[in-house]
């Protein structure tokens, strides 16, 4: 299952506050994830697959990943449920959930393990 989301509409969903980076319009939705708690960055990344998510575990994977958008963020997120999802997430917040069973036949990369990025 592919789903497309908004991350900045489940943050203004929760009540939080977006901080200095959303509030100056400079996109940095990854910056703002680094910056929560694990248990927080979990419940971000639940609310960005959708209903059926309910986030447990969040892993960072990498940035700047060859053959995807620059800047683009990906992460992990286990759900309560036990179901398993690739986010990629855009700096402006824009995001896409994707099932790791289908990422990992999409894209090639596992999720849960950091991303090697080679420096150009």
């Amino acid at each position: 299952m592919i789903r497309k989301v908004i991350v900045v509409l489940a943050l203004v969903a929760c009540g939080l506050s977006m901080g200095p980076a959303f509030a100056a319009g400079e996109g940095r939705a990854n910056d703002y994830l680094l910056s929560l708690s694990p248990a927080r960055q979990a419940q971000m990344l639940g609310q960005a697959v959708g209903s059926t998510c309910t986030g447990k575990t969040a892993f960072f994977m990498g940035i700047g990943v060859p053959n995807f958008p620059k800047r683009q963020a990906l992460w992990s997120v286990k759900c309560t449920n036990g179901a398993t999802y690739a986010v990629k997430v855009n700096p402006n917040g824009a995001s896409q959930a994707i099932e790791c069973t289908v990422f990992t036949s999409m894209d090639g990369f596992a999720c849960f393990k950091k991303i090697q990025v080679k420096k150009q």
